[in-house]
């Protein structure tokens, strides 16, 4: 049988969408030739997940930052990010040209919140399948407004980056109701987990141990220094606290220790776990909710975060706070209990599952014609 050519497109902000793909990837790289556009921590990350793999090429493409505000875009916000000075167009340009050496007219195309493999796939009229957590945000109905932010520029950026889908597939941990359509359909799937959070064994340690993760976006180094002073007076408690790498030194605690993300001990320390601090990112929280782990959320001013963690408190599977106090640690840890339960026995908010075989059950309908 000829091999099938996909391009895939990853959003590299942060290791929550490399995650979700990698399963995904390493599964169709059996029968396909695949070519994989990133940037960021996702191009490092797949570069080394995908070394072996003599059918898969990796290229970085540069991806403009496009901050939002309740109205919608924020078009002038992003002329001043810092995050778009000396971007380079002519990467992507690169990358389109190696890709068409490589596969030329694909298949299909696969984007997780990654518009230039957009790009390509409307040039050469290929079937493109977005698969993502933010398209839930189209047609949906939930709460209007969350601390300042709102679902506006999130649509707005999606019908920018993927005006048009063969099939919209939208990851969510929780159920989402949908009440119209925009930029067509979308079919919402449980959140894709790999084969080691699906099937491990989450149980605490006797002595309790929280993890807490820090998002790449949280560097702050007087937001990080308050957060590890409040770790500091519940010396009883120890503190796995992964953190950006960019971060600097911190003080030595007792009780607290440090890890790089993407730390091989990440998922031993989510087995023995009894909670959670974190903001509240979708790849996170999803395999938080599997595992039955209660989660203290610290939301980013970002819609999706202040939603998800809206679910979490609205469930009782957590906490959301807008800075971490030690009396809100102590409600978290005098609630841990309550909070697995819920999450335990909750039949009406979570989407329970895994939407791995959904999504290639979807990619193989396309791939079969």
């Amino acid at each position: 049988m000829k091999k099938r050519k996909i391009l895939w497109g990853v959003c590299g902000i942060g290791l929550g969408h490399a995650r979700r793909q990698l399963p995904l990837i390493r599964h169709y790289a059996r029968s396909s030739e695949i070519v994989l556009f990133t940037y960021g921590s996702g191009l490092v990350f797949f570069r080394k997940q995908l070394r072996d793999f003599t059918n898969i090429q990796v290229h970085e493409v540069s991806v403009p930052y496009w901050p939002g505000k309740p109205a919608g875009l924020d078009f002038a916000g992003a002329a001043r990010a810092d995050q778009n000075i000396g971007l380079d167009p002519a990467i992507n340009a690169v990358a389109m040209a190696k890709a068409e050496r490589k596969i030329g007219a694909p298949h299909l195309v696969i984007s997780d919140y990654e518009p230039v493999c957009a790009q390509y796939a409307y040039a050469f009229s290929a079937p493109l399948v977005t698969l993502d957590q933010q398209s839930k945000f189209i047609g949906a109905s939930m709460q209007g407004n969350l601390a300042g932010t709102t679902s506006t520029d999130e649509v707005m950026r999606l019908g920018m980056f993927f005006p048009k889908a063969e099939k919209r597939l939208a990851c969510s941990f929780f159920r989402v109701p949908q009440e119209h359509v925009g930029y067509g359909s979308v079919k919402i799937i449980p959140s894709i987990l790999g084969d080691d959070i699906f099937t491990l064994k989450q149980q605490p340690d006797p002595a309790p141990l929280v993890l807490v993760y820090l998002s790449e976006q949280l560097k702050d180094p007087g937001y990080i220094s308050s957060l590890v002073s409040v770790l500091a007076q519940n010396p009883t408690i120890r503190f796995a606290v992964y953190l950006p790498k960019a971060v600097a030194e911190l003080p030595r605690l007792e009780n607290v220790r440090y890890y790089k993300q993407g730390s091989t001990s990440f998922r031993g320390h989510l087995a023995s776990c009894h909670g959670i601090i974190a903001t509240a990112g979708h790849s996170l929280l999803s395999e938080a909710m599997h595992l039955n782990i209660p989660v203290l959320a610290v939301p980013l001013k970002l819609y999706e975060q202040q939603m998800n963690a809206y679910v979490l408190q609205k469930g009782g599977f957590g906490l959301s706070i807008s800075q971490l106090t030690n009396r809100n640690l102590k409600e978290f840890l005098a609630g841990l209990g309550d909070f697995r339960r819920n999450i335990r026995y909750d039949r009406n908010l979570l989407l329970k599952g895994n939407g791995l075989t959904l999504a290639r059950d979807e990619i193989n309908d396309i791939l079969s014609y």
